[in-house]
């Protein structure tokens, strides 16, 4: 069964309101891409007036030059949920999850697939966790 994209478009749009309303301009968050069959490190992302302040790789035996897609900004999660949804559209076997938090609206999980196979696709799947505002 396809995803209903009318309630996927509804979620997203409730998500950036609330996320618009919350009005965070500081805050932190762990973020954690796969995209099959890679596994990007795991990194804590900072941001600060809105703006990315830094990224830090939670194993630094794992650092490395580039950093996972979209480890950014939380407009960046919603960027990328935005883009993930007008490519799925046009999929025939679309799979497409995405969680977002019940009280700030920033997106906490996203798995853009397909229901033939159990891998995700290029945008792969993707989780944020201890989101948390900062002064």
């Amino acid at each position: 069964m396809p995803p209903d994209f009318a309630r996927l478009d509804s979620e997203l749009q409730t998500a950036r309101l609330r996320w618009k309303m919350a009005n965070l301009q500081n805050y932190r968050y762990e973020f954690a891409r796969i995209a099959a069959p890679l596994r990007f490190p795991d990194v804590t992302v900072s941001v600060r007036g809105g703006k990315l302040q830094g990224v830090t790789f939670k194993n630094p035996a794992e650092a490395t030059p580039s950093l996972p897609l979209n480890a950014g900004p939380v407009e960046a999660l919603f960027l990328e949920v935005t883009r993930a949804l007008a490519y799925q559209k046009a999929q025939p076997c679309a799979d497409l999850r995405v969680t977002y938090d019940a009280v700030n609206g920033h997106p906490t999980t996203s798995y853009s697939g397909s229901q033939i196979s159990p891998l995700a696709d290029g945008n792969a799947e993707w989780r944020v966790t201890k989101f948390s505002a900062r002064r």
